[in-house]
């Protein structure tokens, strides 16, 4: 799995972390909000500005700025996408996005065991 992939997941997974710490203050929390919010700072240095830029403005807009492409099929809208589009996130190293719903897209395959997307 390329950087950028790995990177966006960290931080979808991070922010998604990070706005339940914010709904809910336990008595002791595993991990600090401090640490959450330097974590997701350094990786948010670490991803090129415009991927950044979409996946912040997915953020506003959706719960999660990524979903799986289970054949044709992108398993946040539901909707499916061309083969022509299916074909370039299979054989890609980038993030390409949904032509429906704008999500970023990973085929199911390359889902790392140890992530749970929607």
């Amino acid at each position: 799995m390329n950087k950028n992939w790995q990177l966006l997941i960290q931080l979808q997974e991070l922010t998604l972390l990070r706005k339940g710490m914010g709904l809910v203050s336990p008595a002791a929390p595993e991990e600090s909000l401090d640490n959450v919010d330097q974590r997701l700072n350094k990786v948010r240095l670490k991803l090129p500005g415009l991927l950044l830029a979409q996946f912040d403005k997915l953020m506003r807009q959706y719960p999660d700025a990524i979903a799986v492409l289970s054949g044709q099929t992108c398993s946040s809208c539901h909707q499916e996408i061309s083969p022509r589009l299916a074909s370039q996130i299979e054989n890609s190293r980038e993030p390409l996005r949904c032509e429906h719903c704008d999500r970023f897209l990973i085929p199911k395959e390359r889902v790392p065991d140890y992530v749970t997307l929607a």
